[in-house]
This record gives C-alpha cells, sequence and structure tokens, in this order.
C-alpha cells in the first residue's frame, strides 16, 4: 500500500515551509500545473486572476507568490488552477466522485474517492498538507504543492470536509467566492461543526457543488448541496451519508436546477 506523504506548513512563514519540500515532488506539482494551465486561454489569464482575487479579498495573494517561487510559475497560475473546479462546472461535466461517511462506535469515518483530470498528475503530486499558525495545528488538506483551496480536508476542531462536483443550470456567478477557496476559508476558521454548516450554506458561491461535512458524533453528518445562491441540507438515510455527483433535495424541492 502506498502511503501518502505528510508535509508540515507553517501559515506565519508560508514562504520558508514551501521551500522545503522535497524537489521531485516540487517537479511533479508544476507538471500539473501546467497541464492545467494549457487549458485555459492565455488572453483571459490576467482578467481570471484579478476576478479571484477580489472575490477572496486578496487574502491568498502572498500564499500564491510563494508557491510559485518555489515551482517555477507565474502566481496568477496557481490562483486559476485552484479555480479548476469551478472553470470546470461553469461547461458540462462527467464526473464519478462519490463520498461516504459511516457510523463506528468511536464516531463517523469519511471516505472518498476522486475523479478528476488530469488523472496521473495529480495522483503523482498528491500529498498532505498539515497547516499550523505559531505551532498549532489548525486544518489538513489532502492537495499536492500549490493547493490553496480544499477538495478534502480536516479542521483540528473536529469537522472534515469533502466537496463533489454537480451539474447545474444555476448560472455561474463569477464575482461571489471559488468553492474551493470557501471550503479553506472554513477549516482555516476556527469554527465548529455547526457553525462550519452554517457557513458554508449562505455564502455566496461561484458554482454548483455537493458539499459533506462530518463531524466528531455519528449524528453530525450532512450534506450541503449548493448553487450559487441557494442551499439545501440533507442528512444521512439509515445512519449512512452517500453523495455522489447529483442533487438530491434540490430536485425534488425546486425541480430546476439539475441537469
Amino acid at each position: 500500500m502506498n502511503v501518502v506523504p505528510q508535509f508540515d506548513i507553517e501559515l506565519d512563514d508560508i514562504a520558508g515551509s514551501v521551500s522545503r519540500l522535497p524537489s521531485n515532488l516540487i517537479r511533479n506539482a508544476k507538471n500539473l500545473l501546467e497541464t492545467l494551465a494549457d487549458n485555459f486561454p492565455a488572453q483571459h489569464k490576467m482578467l481570471a486572476s484579478e476576478v479571484i482575487k477580489k472575490s477572496t479579498g486578496n487574502r491568498y495573494a502572498a500564499e500564491a507568490e510563494a508557491w510559485a517561487s518555489v515551482i517555477g510559475c507565474d502566481s496568477d497560475d496557481i490562483l486559476i488552477a485552484n479555480c479548476n473546479y469551478d472553470l470546470s462546472c461553469a461547461g458540462n461535466i462527467n464526473l464519478l466522485c462519490s463520498v461516504l461517511a459511516l457510523p463506528t462506535s468511536n464516531g463517523p469515518i469519511i471516505g472518498r474517492n476522486l475523479d478528476w483530470f488530469p488523472v496521473e498528475q495529480i495522483k503523482a503530486a498528491t500529498c498532505l498538507l498539515k497547516y499550523h499558525r505559531s505551532g498549532k495545528h489548525i486544518f489538513t488538506i489532502s492537495g499536492c504543492p500549490g493547493s490553496i483551496g480544499v477538495v478534502t480536508g480536516i479542521s483540528a476542531k473536529g469537522f472534515a470536509l469533502a466537496i463533489n462536483a454537480v451539474g447545474s443550470r444555476a448560472p455561474f456567478q463569477m464575482h461571489n467566492t471559488p468553492v474551493l477557496f470557501k471550503l479553506r476559508e472554513t477549516l482555516e476558521g476556527g469554527l465548529s461543526y455547526e457553525e462550519a454548516l452554517e457557513d458554508l450554506s449562505r455564502e455566496p458561491l461561484t458554482s454548483p457543488a455537493l458539499i459533506t461535512i462530518v463531524g466528531s458524533s455519528n449524528q453530525q453528518m450532512a450534506c450541503v448541496e449548493r448553487i450559487p445562491n441557494d442551499y439545501s441540507v440533507r442528512g444521512p438515510h439509515q445512519g449512512r451519508l452517500v453523495v455522489a455527483n447529483d442533487f438530491r433535495v434540490f430536485d425534488v424541492k425546486l425541480g430546476r436546477y439539475g441537469w
């Protein structure tokens, strides 16, 4: 069984932390970023970067610069790569991600598969990044060098998050918060499970998403079904929560958001 490497990132010294990552992992991350950049029109890069900075309050610019200096790319490429989910969901998607949360005698467990592209480059660059502030653990994500937004992560406050893609006719909202940046903000915010569930439900987002949140008790399992300016929440069925790439509540409640 392959063991995913884990690295510590100090939020007060991002540049110093990322400079110590292994060179082979950095090369793999650069290959991944170049592949993603090749699929994005160069003439739109500056505009996209400015929109991202504005929608996130420019709070991740220094982090993007730190990753860019180590990987050997432009910081705009870092920001745009972290919006790959939103850019992909602006068109039709055909993916098969799944998340499963199960109760145990020690509290819930969460597992997932990630069906995203480019598969081999993602696999080669994947690692665990454990974030600290002043030496105190804040959150951990499964990502790669250059990850700022979050696809899968766990907060030191006792909850985990995972995102699944979902198609929708709801209009793309480019000036709202990009989805992966929102998950990062929630993990970093020092919130409880209940506060995180509320936080993920209310803020306007760029794209539709299915966000699984699992806490520390077997009763704390939910999927937040999101479109840019609306949400529904569904809980477990018979103690288990299963999430794929389709709306369950919105399709029944509103009837107009799914494909």
